[in-house]
């Protein structure tokens, strides 16, 4: 195997990352203001998410592409003395 970095779980987090990210661009879901009155658990296109946790506009996955990037830099540039 290609050897990344000298750390294994630096390797890990880059070979992770851009599957989640591939994951979190996909197609924009059409809005639907109903779905906010049926309550916190409703998944009326059975997709086995909530609606509600979604990420349905561009805003929505472009926050989180950019929360999850900066949780992976910390994670990779910052890592713990902790031993397993």
């Amino acid at each position: 195997m290609l050897q990344l970095t000298n750390k294994p779980t630096r390797a890990l987090a880059l070979l992770f990352l851009p599957v989640v990210l591939v994951l979190a661009c996909g197609p924009p879901l059409t809005p639907d203001s109903n779905r906010s009155e049926l309550g916190p658990n409703v998944d009326l296109d059975h997709d086995g998410l909530p609606d509600n946790v979604e990420l349905r506009s561009f805003n929505d996955r472009e926050n989180f592409r950019r929360r999850f990037t900066w949780g992976a830099e910390m994670q990779f540039y910052n890592l713990s003395d902790h031993k397993h």
